[in-house]
């Protein structure tokens, strides 16, 4: 069944490429330099993330190296932020409703080619393990654990699990910017982020263990875990009078209102 769902996904990459060839043949017919130069830098772009997802599609998930805070995850949020820079410019470009079509349009066909590519990528993960020098990682339900991580802020409150997880989830929700890359219409989408809370404190890694089906929208959740979570501190699980690594597990929706 899964060898069948990338033979689907491969043929949309290959239908994709030749409905963007025509759409920037068509961009190039134009004779609007700056939107055929814009065009040509986002192009380069995505030709350079489709080369790199293609090649960490062939390759194994490794623990965490393949978290968000490891090498492949990091290559691609560069991409991300290349392609929302390169996109801040882009209203300056077309010059009538047409080539703003046309500009959309293009936009559109390059990140369902990179949403297939990503498919490919993530459904390869597995259920991601904390390095071998830490202990045994429980989970946040885990009959065993005695005490479940708490934020500092939130010891002492009346209820310190719900503070702790609506402190998680409203930092997220706060600081999670819609992308803009391209419209997707009025839409929920779904996402589940995974985070070790360690034995000293602190997240040791997170990854998106669903994925939400869009690139840049879990590319903008990765983002807001890999930059605004570092330096906050949790009081740590503990089993058997010791302190243990526990992992956390939010569900994540973006409602999109266009």
């Amino acid at each position: 069944m899964k060898s069948k769902i990338v033979i689907l996904l491969l043929l949309s990459v290959f239908f994709g490429k030749a409905q963007t060839n025509a759409i920037k043949k068509e961009i190039k017919e134009t004779n609007n330099q700056k939107l055929i130069e814009y065009v040509e830098r986002q192009d380069k772009v995505f030709e350079e993330l489709e080369s790199y997802l293609k090649e960490i599609s062939q390759q194994d998930f490794k623990s965490i190296n393949d978290s968000i805070n490891g090498a492949k995850f990091s290559k691609l949020m560069g991409f991300y932020y290349l392609l929302n820079r390169n996109s801040a410019k882009s209203y300056l470009a077309p010059q009538s409703k047409n080539q703003y079509i046309l500009l959309e349009n293009y936009t559109v066909n390059r990140l369902k080619t990179i949403d297939s590519l990503y498919a490919i990528f993530t459904s390869k993960r597995v259920e991601e393990k904390v390095p071998s020098e830490t202990s045994t990682v429980l989970s946040v339900n885990d009959s065993g654990l005695e005490i479940q991580p708490l934020y500092e802020l939130c010891k002492g409150t009346p209820d310190e699990k719900t503070c702790t997880f609506d402190f998680i989830r409203k930092k997220l929700a706060n600081n999670y910017q819609t992308p803009d890359l391209r419209e997707l219409g009025n839409q929920r989408l779904k996402t589940v982020v995974q985070f070790i809370i360690s034995k000293k404190g602190q997240i040791a890694f997170a990854s998106n263990s669903s994925s939400c089906g869009f690139f840049e929208y879990d590319m903008e959740l990765i983002r807001v875990f890999a930059e605004k979570f570092a330096n906050d501190k949790f009081i740590p699980a503990i089993q058997n009078g010791k302190n243990v690594n526990c992992r956390y597990a939010i569900p994540m929706t973006v409602v999109i209102q266009e």
